[in-house]
């Protein structure tokens, strides 16, 4: 920790930055890029391994889609969550000390934030890294003086932070980086991949997933689920789709190609709206002390012990057998025909719609007619068709689109 605490700067800044703990030096007087002081950037060097250095070069491996999560071999695995394990420690600091102590508020910001548009960005993130890591990321620092701070909600918040203007423009694609990571190499978009990587964390992370409402956090939640509704704005419409392939036209200045999106990607963008997920969610969300449902069950009449047995004997029958069920019901003698005020109710509506007095032929062989001037002919069309049709409803037409003007 205390060799980190001197030897930070160099590790994690930019290549070109000046010393950020030099008197009257900020973040904003960073050149952009050139050799100058020799930094090592780790969050730059740590994005490349994680794309080219392990699964064979590929960002993505060829048997992602058949080996699932086996498609990263466990040497790949264990070289990746070393990095990203050091690249963690460097960037929020060892023992959970927050690097606020050394950096500025501003660049510690910027920092967490180039975290989640390089290294979340990755695809398939969460294979890439051990579970532990993924943990580390997800639970909060159980060290002293870190108020339990989420790592992986904290560096939501910081993009947030700095990328306000543009979330709230729907840019996220402007912001993440692409030209390392040209769809050619991957068939997935760094929108789609930050898309599918927050979800799988978010899945985890159990102050978000509502899995224990006791340790449930609104606040958190309610910035993940912000974040993730300007993702989805952005992300290409097949991320979320049901079909087993997708495909995205990327633009190549005056021509477009097609690239067929990469099918483990969008499964786990599907699983922000998998059924447990949800379920989980609305059950934190319901308050039943204000919906009262234990009141309103300790109430129960006889009605409502009938509906509940009905519905007990439903939950066992199957789907085909309760739609012949239905098919069976004699509906001649139901509510709007043994209703007197449903039967007073169907005149008057039958009158309105038919236009009073007027066309009364033409209701009978036609069917009902509104206000407009078009009228229902398919009774008649399909009568003529059959060569049973008579030459009564054609006058009755022909008449009705005269009295009309037409």
């Amino acid at each position: 920790a205390a060799i980190l605490k001197y030897c930070r700067n160099k590790l994690i800044l930019p290549r070109g930055m000046i010393d950020i703990t030099t008197p009257g030096q900020t973040m904003d007087t960073y050149p952009g890029g050139g050799e100058g002081t020799g930094n090592l950037d780790l969050i730059r060097r740590t994005r490349t391994l994680l794309l080219y250095g392990i699964c064979g070069g590929r960002p993505i491996p060829d048997n992602a889609e058949r080996n699932r999560e086996k498609c990263v071999s466990d040497r790949d695995r264990a070289r990746a969550d070393r990095s990203v394990s050091l690249l963690l420690d460097v960037l929020i600091g060892v023992q959970g000390k927050k690097a606020a102590s050394v950096y500025s508020a501003d660049l510690e910001g910027k920092l967490l934030s180039r975290f989640v548009e390089e290294i979340l960005s990755v695809p398939l993130l969460t294979w890439k890294i051990s579970a532990v890591t993924v943990k580390r990321l997800t639970t909060p620092a159980p060290a002293p003086g870190t108020n339990g701070v989420i790592p992986f909600v904290d560096m939501l918040r910081a993009f947030a932070s700095q990328h306000a203007e543009e979330l709230s423009r729907g840019g996220v694609r402007s912001i993440l980086p692409t030209t390392d990571v040209p769809p050619t190499k991957c068939p997935a978009l760094a929108v789609m991949c930050l898309l599918a990587n927050a979800v799988q964390m978010g899945q985890v992370c159990v102050p978000i997933n509502g899995s224990d409402p006791k340790r449930f956090d609104f606040r958190a939640t309610n910035l993940f689920f912000l974040l993730m509704a300007s993702l989805v704005d952005s992300a290409p419409i097949g991320s979320l789709s049901s079909r087993h392939s997708a495909v995205e036209w990327v633009s190549h200045g005056t021509h477009s190609t097609p690239i067929v999106l990469s099918v483990v990607v969008i499964d786990q963008c599907k699983a922000l709206v998998i059924d447990s997920y949800v379920r989980n969610l609305f059950k934190c969300a319901i308050d039943e002390d204000i919906i009262g449902v234990d009141s309103i069950i300790s109430d129960k009449n006889s009605k409502d012990k009938k509906y509940e047995d009905e519905m007990s004997q439903l939950g066992g029958t199957s789907a085909a057998s309760l739609a012949a069920r239905e098919a069976r019901v004699d509906r001649t003698r139901g509510f709007w025909q043994s209703s007197k005020w449903a039967n007073k109710l169907s005149k008057g509506m039958n009158s309105l719609l038919s236009g009073g007095g007027e066309g009364n032929a033409l209701k009978k062989s036609s069917g009902q007619r509104g206000e407009g001037k078009l009228v229902n002919t398919s009774t008649i069309s399909r009568q003529l068709a059959n060569g049973s049709g008579s030459s009564s409803g054609m006058s009755a037409i022909e008449s009705s689109y005269t009295k009309k003007g037409q």
